[in-house]
């Protein structure tokens, strides 16, 4: 991934993505990284234990 594709622990994000064909877990997927995009960005504020979202500029 390119710098500006990266998301951070607190992100929302939304991809498309299908069964892992080689993993019998059923919680298993594998995700198409064409689709993957950032819906809200997010920071936890470390002093008061809130997690802050804002919306990513590509979902407006």
């Amino acid at each position: 991934m390119t710098l500006d594709q990266r998301f951070d622990r607190f992100d929302w994000v939304e991809a498309n993505m299908h069964r892992a064909k080689d993993d019998p877990r059923p919680e298993s997927f594998r995700v198409d990284q064409g689709t993957l995009s950032i819906v809200r960005s997010g920071r936890l504020n470390l002093h008061s234990g809130q997690l802050r979202h804002q919306r990513s500029q590509e979902s407006r």
